[in-house]
């Protein structure tokens, strides 16, 4: 940097007693410049502040102000040349309000002997509302807390627009909302040519405002460097005594070095996705889980803006993720949805702030991922629905046999008595609904026992190639081209013959009657490896109308059907077929294909021999 030096100490010494608190202290500081000074507590830092601001007079050494020399400094020639210092102890009347302290002295508002209480009050609300405050003009300031009271003395102080502001050790106290707020000021103070000069124990600070920062320890400036160029442990080192004069740094930098690579392992491997960003909300870290969550390709996104990690379709969440985030806030929104290429994920999302002290210099975030546990809520309701209905399906089926076999005799007997053509047809067309009536209390006793089948070794392949050579005139009559997928191996499972039939039968036949006017039908078989457990997995798919998205979690209930009742259809076929599967052990699941059709996907645990891997998925 080439600005113009504002001021300049050349070898300034002072002692208190015998006790040498600065010794030969030099230091520069450009216009427009924020420069930090750092050190431990003793180090001098107060008393260099105090010999610029002319409270104290040092014993030995130069001050020069924009090249020149200076004499002495006092109180009133320092607030002449325009430095004003917010010193460690807030100088405050606290018994009277706020626009009095922050009015006290100033010419501008007080121009006579005279003042008016209403207009300094009005000016400073005023003030206070363009600082973004929530302060009243007229509170006491012994009813403001510490960190308020240190705001109103910052404020005050910067309203005079001063040349340069020293701020000892003050910013620290602040809270985080006022902290942004005065850093904003700062950067416009500075922006118009001013300086500053603050001391500081925070070393984020440093980092956040400062372009220099000057070290002292014990009475003597150490160095003064640009922050840019002095990394966080060496700033540490250099400052503070107890680390740099350690006969084991070494041993520090190692065990300090060890004990950031273990809390990062930690949050590396956290059972979570775990993102943390900044106060800029840039990406600071991803830990396994979230890279993995998000894909591999989302590693090089770190130190990248986080909102690149929403796509298209997820505005509402990313709006309300960046809300809390701007607002610095806790916040957990539960079930969202989020859209990714090939899929939709539903999870929970919590935001937490991270404060160092009171400032805030990022968020951390959680994102549960809750999309299984949602699907296992979905087919748990099912099941239970499904046992509800199956207690009141098996009491109302035994109730309706009793009457039924009686109408089943007298429909025998009426027909051994009774010689008129035209009544006898009439019988064999009250036969034939009995017969329905039936078939339908059949299928609900079916559906409602849990029996106990005999089970054998069942080879799927086998199975369903006999099932579509059956299947394929039909297919074919009806206009639709019947395709078979990856059934060449032998896929073994154990369980019911002829249930297992009845499934896949009843899978093809409802995509068969979804296809009226012609379309594809693909079976598909394969072997697949899930959490260390083998599975057959049958796929049915067809290209018909599908069914409606709304109706997704009750097409596995009892008489619930997108088809025309009036075509026989009573709605049970995947009931039936969903109590088969949950028999077996295993699941099905229906979705929607795009932009046409649907697919159906039943998962079976394969049959185990010893040693024998399974075959590989097709």
């Amino acid at each position: 940097m080439n600005d113009p030096l504002l001021l300049e100490l050349r070898g300034i010494g002072i002692s208190f007693g015998y006790s040498k608190v600065l010794d030969r202290i030099d230091l520069d500081l450009r216009k427009g410049e924020i420069h930090a000074v750092v050190g431990e507590h003793g180090a001098g830092k107060s008393s260099m502040a105090r010999i610029i601001a002319g409270v104290l007079k040092p014993d030995s050494g130069d001050i020069l102000w924009e090249g020149k020399p200076l004499p002495p400094l006092t109180i009133r020639m320092a607030t002449r040349l325009g430095i004003e210092l917010v010193s460690q102890e807030t100088e405050l009347f606290q018994h009277q309000t706020v626009a009095e302290n922050l009015f006290c002295n100033r010419k501008e508002v007080f121009p006579r002997f005279f003042y008016d209480p209403h207009r300094i009050h009005v000016e400073a609300d005023r003030y206070l509302a363009s600082m973004h405050s929530t302060i009243r003009a007229h509170a006491t300031m012994k009813s403001l807390s510490y960190p308020e009271r240190v705001f109103v003395d910052i404020l005050r102080h910067l309203r005079s627009k001063p040349r340069l502001l020293i701020l000892d050790e003050s910013l620290e106290k602040l809270t985080a909302a006022d902290f942004l707020c005065v850093r904003e000021a700062l950067h416009l103070l500075t922006a118009a040519g001013s300086s500053i000069l603050f001391i500081t124990h925070r070393i984020e600070d440093i980092y956040e405002l400062a372009q220099r920062v000057t070290i002292i320890r014990e009475g003597k400036r150490l160095i003064t460097d640009e922050v840019s160029k002095i990394d966080t442990v060496s700033l540490i080192k250099l400052a503070y005594t107890q680390v740099a004069a350690s006969s084991k740094t070494s041993d520090i930098n190692r065990e300090f070095y060890q004990f950031l690579k273990f809390n990062e392992a930690i949050l590396e491997r956290l059972p979570l996705n775990l993102i943390v960003v900044d106060r800029r909300q840039v990406i600071k870290l991803m830990n396994h889980n979230a890279v993995a969550f998000f894909g591999s390709g989302y590693r090089s996104r770190q130190d990248e803006p986080f909102d690149r990690l929403f796509g298209e379709g997820n505005e509402a969440v990313r709006a309300q993720v960046f809300q809390a985030l701007k607002e610095h806030r806790s916040d957990i929104f539960y079930n969202a949805s989020l859209t990714f290429v090939d899929s939709k994920r539903t999870i929970d999302i919590v935001i937490n702030p991270i404060l160092d002290g009171n400032a805030y210099i990022g968020s951390m975030i959680i994102m549960n991922d809750r999309t299984e546990q949602e699907k296992l809520l979905r087919r748990m309701a099912v099941s239970e629905k499904l046992a509800s209905i199956g207690l009141l399906s098996a009491g109302v089926a035994h109730e309706i046999n009793n009457p039924l076999e009686t109408i089943y005799n007298y429909v025998d007997l009426l027909k051994l008595r009774i010689r008129d053509e035209a009544m006898s047809e009439t019988l064999v067309r009250l036969e034939e609904e009995v017969a329905s009536i039936e078939h339908i209390v059949g299928n609900l006793i079916a559906f409602s026992e849990d029996r106990a089948l005999e089970v054998e070794n069942v080879d799927l392949v086998e199975l369903v190639d006999t099932l579509v050579s059956l299947v394929l005139p039909n297919a074919r009559k009806r206009g639709v081209e019947l395709e078979t997928v990856g059934t060449g191996a032998s896929i073994a499972v154990v369980g019911n013959r002829t249930e297992m039939k009845q499934v896949v039968l009843n899978l093809v036949k409802n995509a068969l009657d979804a296809m009226p006017d012609g379309g594809l039908l693909r079976i598909g078989l394969a072997a697949e490896r899930i959490d260390s457990s083998d599975w057959a997995v049958l796929r049915v798919e067809d290209s018909g109308h599908g069914f409606p998205e709304e109706s997704k979690d009750n097409i596995f209930i009892p008489f619930f059907s997108t088809k025309s009742q009036s075509e026989g259809h009573m709605g049970l076929g995947l009931s039936i077929i969903y109590g088969s599967v949950a028999r077996l052990g295993g699941s099905i699941v229906a979705e929607n294909l795009s932009p046409m059709g649907c697919r159906f996907t039943v998962r079976i645990p394969m049959k185990r021999d010893n040693g024998e891997k399974p075959p590989l998925p097709l």
